[in-house]
C-alpha cells in the first residue's frame, strides 16, 4: 500500500523544472492527462481507473475500509490539506485543477440557442458527436466532460460509506450502531442539504404550444430539438420592447441612454428552455437512505424498522468460532460482519453445485498443463 501512496502522491505530478530554456525529458515529473498527449489514456487507467475500479471491487467483497483508502487516492474529504475549495479534496490532478462544470441545463441551454461562449457549444457539439457515434459507451462522453467521473467517484463513495454503516447498523449492538451512526452522519455531510423542489410561480396553465409555434423558433443545426424560449417571445417582453423603442425615439438625443440593440442582446439572454431537463433520478435514493437510516437511529429501531431495546453490553462470542476463524486464516472482523450480512439471494444447494462445477473446471485446466508439460 506504501507503494501506490507514493505513486499517487500529488507532488509526483507538478513540474519541477528550474531552467525554462532547455528541458531535460529524462527528468520531467509531470504526468500527461491531456487525451491529446499520447501518454495520457496509460495515465489515466493508471492514476484514475485502477483505483476506482479497485475500491469498487473491495466494497462489493464487504471491505469497506480498505476500499475508502482507494477512493482517498482520487477524493478525499477527510483530508486536513490547508488548500480551499476543489484543491482540498481532489488528489486526482485533473479533477484537483479543473474549474466548476457547467451543468447539463446549461449546456443545453447553449445549445438551444442561448447567447454564450463559443467555446462551450463546440464543447457540447463534440460531446453529441461522441454520443451519436458510440451511443452505448458512457466513457465516450465522459472523456470529453470529466465531471461526469467526477460524480461517479462522489456517488460510490457515499455508496461504500452508506453500506459500511448498513453492515455495522445489522450488528445491533451499542458499539456498532454508534460507529454506523458517525458514517451515516459523514454521508450526509458530503451530500449536502436536499435539493429544495421550487414550486410554480405562475397561477394560471399556460397553454402549451403547438409544433407549427414552435418550428420558427427551433434551431435546426442542432441535435436536440430543445428551444431557447427568450423574454422577447412572450407578450410581456413583446410590449416591453415597444416601450423601449419608443423611450429610444423619443431620448435619441441622451448619449447615456443604452442603444436598441444591446436592449434586444440583453432580453434574448434572458429566458429558458421549453422543454426541462429531468432530475437525476439516483441522487435523491441517497438522500432517502441516509435520513432513513439516522430516524430510526434515532427512534430505537433496528434497519428493518421493528423498535427493541439494545442490550447494555454486546453478548460474548464463541471461543470456538474465534479458534476456527484463526485456523482458518480469517480476521474477526470479517467473521463479524458475516454472522449479521443479510441472506444471499441464492440457495446453498445452488452455490454449492455452481462451485463444484469450478473445481471440475480446475481439475480439467490442470490436466491440460500438465499433459502439454
Amino acid at each position: 500500500m506504501a507503494g501506490v501512496e507514493q505513486l499517487t502522491k500529488y507532488s509526483l505530478y507538478i513540474t519541477n523544472s528550474d531552467n525554462n530554456d532547455y528541458i531535460d525529458a529524462r527528468k520531467i515529473k509531470y504526468v500527461q492527462f491531456d487525451l491529446t498527449q499520447p501518454y495520457a489514456n496509460y495515465n489515466w487507467e493508471v492514476f484514475y481507473h485502477l483505483p476506482i475500479a479497485t475500491a469498487a471491487f473491495l466494497s462489493s467483497q464487504h471491505r469497506f475500509e480498505e476500499a475508502r483508502q482507494w477512493f482517498h487516492f482520487i477524493f478525499d474529504p477527510t483530508t486536513n490539506d490547508s488548500n480551499s475549495g476543489r484543491e482540498r479534496f481532489w488528489r486526482f490532478l485533473p479533477f484537483r485543477n479543473a474549474q466548476i462544470p457547467n451543468t447539463i441545463t446549461q449546456l443545453l441551454e447553449v445549445l438551444a440557442g442561448k447567447p454564450g461562449d463559443q467555446d462551450v457549444k463546440d464543447s457540447i457539439n463534440r460531446q453529441v458527436a461522441a454520443w451519436l457515434e458510440d451511443p452505448f459507451n458512457p466513457f465516450a462522453i465522459a472523456r470529453l466532460r470529466p465531471s461526469a467521473y467526477e460524480w461517479h467517484t462522489v456517488t460510490a463513495y457515499i455508496k461504500n460509506l452508506i453500506a459500511w454503516a448498513d453492515q455495522l447498523f445489522r450488528r445491533d449492538t451499542r458499539e456498532s450502531i454508534n460507529e454506523a451512526t458517525l458514517l451515516y452522519i459523514m454521508a450526509a455531510q458530503i451530500l449536502g442539504p436536499r435539493p429544495e423542489k421550487i414550486r410554480p410561480r405562475l397561477t394560471e396553465i399556460k397553454q402549451p404550444r403547438s409544433y407549427r409555434v414552435l418550428s420558427n423558433l427551433i434551431k435546426f443545426d442542432s441535435k436536440f430539438s430543445n428551444i431557447w424560449f427568450t423574454l422577447a417571445d412572450t407578450p410581456y417582453g413583446q410590449s416591453l420592447l415597444e416601450e423601449i423603442n419608443s423611450l429610444d425615439e423619443q431620448h435619441s438625443f441622451n448619449p447615456e441612454l443604452p442603444e436598441l440593440e444591446s436592449n434586444y442582446a440583453y432580453l434574448a439572454s434572458i429566458g429558458s428552455l421549453y422543454f426541462c431537463v429531468q432530475p437525476n433520478e439516483k441522487l435523491p435514493e441517497l438522500w432517502d437512505t441516509v435520513e432513513d437510516r439516522l430516524f430510526k437511529i434515532r427512534h430505537c429501531q433496528n434497519i428493518e424498522g421493528v423498535r427493541r431495546e439494545l442490550a447494555l453490553y454486546e453478548p460474548p462470542i464463541d471461543p470456538e468460532l474465534l479458534i476456527r476463524a484463526k485456523a482458518a486464516g480469517l480476521n474477526l472482523a470479517d467473521v463479524l460482519a458475516d454472522r449479521f450480512a443479510p441472506l444471499p439471494y441464492f440457495r446453498f444447494q445452488m452455490l454449492i453445485q455452481k462451485a463444484n462445477e469450478f473445481c471440475n473446471e480446475v481439475k480439467s485446466l490442470g490436466g491440460s498443463n500438465s499433459q502439454c508439460d
